[in-house]
């Protein structure tokens, strides 16, 4: 029966079972008590082996008769046997009662076709006469030892020689934990130990030499729980399925044995269909799938058909004929190994069979991420083929990412690893070393697909052909990261590339390999070999080529090989294939001298070009070879793209003042055809750009000459057309906006660079201030008299530009006759007459001259400008006369006397002094004097008059200290500046720290309060001349930061 049958019948058989059952039960299917049984802790402590008759069971119930034990079933209790029992009918836990059965080395028999115990409630069971009490049936009876609806716990006694359709031993609904015990010896379709339809847990235990159709030891239905945690489940037998295990639920093994079974089809161990297995821990060992005569068996430890997932523990020693002696995992299969040891199983070719996989052998999903498959093997008994000494990857895919395959050995082909039948398997990761077959001591690919991402492959051995990879016909083999190494073969000690097989190297490192005879790292035997990328390097042969030996051909594309490049005829030779122009290195392609070999493919791209042949020279002017022709050669040889020539007819497209379409100002399109291609080029209408975006101030224009579409051309042609966008129309208007005066109207065009009319109006009393579009001034745009702009970029607008007028405005300043500043009249009104509004201006008398005020001088007039008016006073000298003496005076009363009065020191007193005694004869002609105030003209004229003196003065102006040395003979004196600044010193005379503008350089940069007429002071200039020097249009507005040449 096939396989499909088999599982369908048993679906058929259980459902019939589970029916069957239910009018004998009386009860519900599945009745949960707690998860944790009581413990049997008095009684553990007062039963001794020594008595027969339990006499220190202490509370507990004897039983010796059925009517007690199914009273104890009925009521609940603790009891212990003190004799063996004969039943006829079922002995019942009722539900909510719960037993404590000590079977003190007593037994239970049922005499007749039913089950031994029916658990509805709770049933703890003992035995301390070391399992030696027996839960059995008659001979000749048959039935379930014990079914479990409710809670059961095992924590001793035997449960033996029972017979079932399914569960021989225990069938469990409910939550089954056995702790202890034994369950062995019974026969059952399912299950010959244990049938799992609940919760089943061990932690302790053995269940061995059950026997069954599926599941030797534990059947695990579908979506039930099988968790084991310790004990062991060994000896136990299938017919088909599952000697250990069968599992179509959930299986977790943390630890426990599972050996020594056997199955005569599919998972000696372990046999995982379409449940859930899950092994964190334990071992499947010793176990066997076998069959007879030339058939073969799957899966010595584990036959897996849906999900396993390896996390730890071990499976080791098992056996099968003909595939995966560890673990067989089917096309439906997911087999993920992320730790664990899979070690020293094996398969068995027996007869005219082969065998496959002696670690693992996979047609489904096969991932390692971890863990060790070791020492396992693919063994050779008969007439057939051993494959895979570690794993055999049989049209499946298999994904090494880490993890190490490692003294495997297969008599006949890939020692690690065997990947045929259109297998893929992809290495990024871990190590296959240590391996040994006759071909491909690592990895042998047959039909199949080899991806080297990355991991090693090193010291494994191969008696005849490939020590780290055989790379068999129709095989494919790519690597592009990872290490082949130390790896031995009578030929090609790393790689051997067989007949049609495809090797293809982009990367990694092939290095430190031998071969006995040739090819050290690379043999490629009447195969395709190409090298992109990577390196061979410190191989070494016996024979030939210690890199690379070839029996016809290799192209190298790249990478690089240190060693020897032999062939069958000696020493290589080399076709060098050069792009001339196109894209790609050198290609070098190794042949056999003096053996027809084809060419390597064109591999080259080219833009705009079409390869035509090959040429022995770059011009194209010798011998030609066509693409993967037959070559015969005996020296070296170098190759050159010969292009087909093209027929080129460009054609441009040039917009001035604006953009085509898609925002370029260049738009070009290129036809061309080859030159062994019949026709002409001429210009497609739907190439032809459209102009849509004009610059501002522009507007439709025109070609220079209209784009042909017509046009045939048969040669090297490049056309050009531009497109013109033609500049807006505008006229301007001028309004004298109440002035007086004409103006012409002004046509314009855009960015006609031509200058606005110069302003001919004319405004009494008001000055022209440029023009605006609006006449009160509030226009988005002001213009300078004769500036060059675009007014408008509106086509045929007329602009109307109005004159912008001022009145002028003018500052007046009012001094007295020392140039003091007396008030300082601002925004003065043009024609209005100013008048001063201070203090009358006085003058103090010197000696017995007297003064009085009389005016300004100049007359005060109506202001047309800035103006500064001087007081001006008359003088009168007053002379002093002696008064009489009077006769005969009285004595007057003494006078209290008044307070004396200081008078006020002039600050200028100590300096005067200085200077004088400096200007006697043989005194010392340096003065020294420091001050923080300006010099008078009094001073300056002094040092004049004595050309002999020098004067050092310190002075302290704006917090800064400054000291200005006035050379003998270097002094000078303005009659008409009263005054010389600290500034006005250091620009003529320099001094230490002097500012920048004033140094004598020509510049002076105006400070926050600064007016043109202290400046002008300062510096010894008069207010005019900085007026003209600096092109001042209003002498009262000068701006912090503004720097004036003086």
């Amino acid at each position: 029966m096939k396989k499909s049958g088999r599982r369908i019948l048993s679906f058929i058989l259980t459902a019939v079972m589970t029916f069957a059952l239910l009018p004998v039960i009386g009860n519900p299917m599945v009745v949960k008590a707690e998860d944790t049984p009581a413990e049997h802790v008095a009684h553990d402590e007062q039963c001794s082996a020594e008595e027969t008759d339990c006499k220190y069971h202490k509370d507990w119930t004897k039983i010796s008769t059925w009517t007690e034990l199914k009273s104890l079933g009925e009521k609940g209790g603790s009891g212990y046997l003190v004799d063996n029992i004969k039943i006829s009918n079922a002995f019942k836990i009722e539900s909510g009662k719960t037993v404590n059965l000590c079977l003190n080395g007593f037994s239970i028999t049922q005499t007749e076709d039913v089950y031994t115990i029916t658990v509805n409630g709770t049933l703890n069971l003992y035995d301390k006469k070391g399992n030696l009490g027996i839960i059995t049936h008659a001979d000749g009876k048959n039935g379930i030892g014990v079914f479990n609806l409710g809670t059961f716990t095992m924590n001793g006694g035997t449960i033996s020689g029972n017979k079932a359709t399914e569960g021989g031993g225990v069938v469990n609904l409910g939550t089954f934990t056995m702790n202890g015990g034994t369950i062995s010896g019974n026969n059952a379709d399912y299950g010959g130990g244990v049938s799992n339809k609940g919760t089943f847990t061990m932690t302790e235990g053995t269940i061995s030499g059950n026997k069954a159709d599926r599941g030797g030891g534990v059947f695990n239905g579908n979506k039930r729980t099988f968790t084991m945690n310790g004990g062991t489940i060994s000896g136990n037998e299938a017919k088909v399925y599952g000697g250990g295990v069968c599992n179509y639920g959930t299986f977790t093994t943390n630890g426990g044995t599972i050996s020594g079974n056997e199955a005569k089809g599919y998972g000696g161990g372990v046999y995982n269909s379409y449940g859930t297995f899950t092994m964190n821990g334990g071992t499947i060992s010793e176990n066997k799938a076998k069959t007879d005569a030339d058939d073969n068996s799957y899966g010595g430890g584990v036959y897996n058909t849906k999900t396993f997932t390896m996390n730890g523990g071990t499976i080791s020693g098992n056996e099968a004929k003909g595939y995966g002696g560890g673990v067989y995992n089917t096309n439906e299969g997911t087999f993920t190994m992320k730790g664990g040891t899979i070690s020293e199983n094996k398969t068995i070719q027996e007869g005219k069979s082969n065998s496959y996989g002696g670690g693992v052998s996979n047609k489904g999903t096969f991932t390692m991420e971890g863990g060790t498959i070791s020492k396992n093997a693919a063994i050779q008994e008969g007439k057939g083929y051993s494959y895979g000494g570690g794993v055999s990857n049989n049209n499946g895919t298999f994904t090494m990412k880490g993890g190490t395959i490692s003294g495997n050995n297969a008599t006949y082909y890939g020692g690690g690893v065997f990947n045929h039948n259109k297998g893929t398997f992809t290495m990024e990761g871990g190590t296959i070393s240590g391996n040994n077959a006759d071909y491909g001591g690592g990895v042998f690919i047959y039909e199949g697909t080899f991806t080297m991402n990355g991991g090693t492959i090193s010291e494994n051995n191969a008696t005849n052909y490939g020590g780290g990879v055989f790379n068999h016909s129709k095989g494919t083999f790519t690597m592009t990261e990872g290490t082949i190494s130390g790896n031995e073969a009578d030929y090609g000690g790393g790689v051997y590339n067989y007949l049609k097989g495809t090797f293809t190297m982009n990367g990694g490192t092939i290095s430190g390999n031998n071969a006995n005879y040739n090819g050290g790292g690379v043999e490629n035997w009447y195969g395709t070999f190409t090298m992109t990328e990577g390196t061979i390097k410190d191989n070494t042969a016996s024979g030939k080529g210690s890199g690379v030996y070839i029996t016809q051909t290799f192209v190298k594309e790249g990478g690089e090989i240190d060693g020897s490049i032999e062939s069958v005829n000696g020493t290589a030779c080399t076709v060098t294939f050069n792009p001339n122009g196109g894209s790609n290195n050198t290609i070098i392609q190794y042949v056999v001298p003096n053996v027809d070999t084809k060419l390597a493919p064109n591999k080259f791209s080219y833009v705009n070009d079409r390869f035509n042949c090959w040429n022995t020279d770059s011009e194209g002017n010798g011998k030609q070879y066509q693409d993967e022709a037959t070559i015969n050669i005996k020296s070296d040889l170098v190759l050159y793209t010969e292009f087909y020539k093209k027929i080129k007819y460009k054609v441009q497209f040039v917009v001035n003042n604006g953009s085509w379409s898609d925002g370029l100002t260049l738009n070009e399109v290129e036809y061309w055809r080859y030159e062994d291609e019949d026709g002409v080029l001429s210009l497609k209408a739907e190439d032809i750009p459209t102009p849509e975006n004009p610059n501002k101030g522009y507007k439709a224009g025109s070609w220079d000459a209209e784009p042909e579409t017509e046009k045939a051309v048969s040669e090297d042609q490049t056309d050009t057309y531009t497109y013109t966008f033609a500049p807006i129309e505008y006229t301007i208007k001028y309004d004298s906006n109440g002035g007086t005066g004409k103006m012409n109207n002004q046509s314009r065009t855009y960015d006609d660079e031509i200058a606005l009319t110069a302003n001919s109006f004319t405004y009494e009393g008001k000055t022209f201030n440029g023009w605006n579009t609006e006449a009160d001034g509030s226009g988005k745009d002001n213009y300078s008299d004769g500036e060059i702009a675009n007014i408008s970029n509106k086509d045929n607008d007329t602009v109307t530009l109005y004159a912008q007028w001022t009145t002028g405005t003018f500052t007046i300043s009012w001094k007295n006759y020392d140039g003091t500043v007396l008030e300082t009249d601002k925004n003065v009104a043009y024609g209005s007459t100013p008048a001063y509004d201070g203090e009358t201006p006085v003058r103090a008398k010197e000696g017995n001259k007297v003064y009085t005020f009389t005016g300004w001088t100049p007359e005060v007039d109506t202001v047309k400008g800035a103006a500064t008016y001087t007081a001006t006073y008359s003088e009168e000298v007053v002379e002093q006369t002696e008064p009489e003496t009077p006769q005969n005076p009285t004595e007057p009363e003494t006078p209290e006397e008044p307070e004396e009065e200081i008078p006020e020191k002039d600050w200028l007193d100590d300096l005067r002094l200085a200077l004088n005694i400096a200007a006697e004869p043989d005194s010392e002609k340096t003065v020294e004097y420091s001050g923080d105030f300006a010099l008078p003209y009094e001073i300056m004229n002094f040092l004049v008059n004595h050309p002999d003196i020098t004067f050092v003065y310190h002075v302290t102006y704006e917090g800064q200290e400054y000291t200005i040395t006035i050379p003998a003979g270097k002094a000078v004196a303005y009659a008409d500046t009263p005054w010389y600044g600290p500034l006005w010193l250091l620009a003529n005379y320099g001094g230490n720290n002097a500012p920048t503008g004033a140094k004598g350089n020509g510049t002076y940069i105006v400070k926050a309060g600064d007016t043109l007429t202290g400046i002008s002071v300062r510096l010894g200039v008069t207010i005019q001349y900085l007026v003209d020097k600096n092109g001042i249009k209003n002498p009262d507005y000068i701006v912090e930061g503004q720097e004036l040449i003086y």
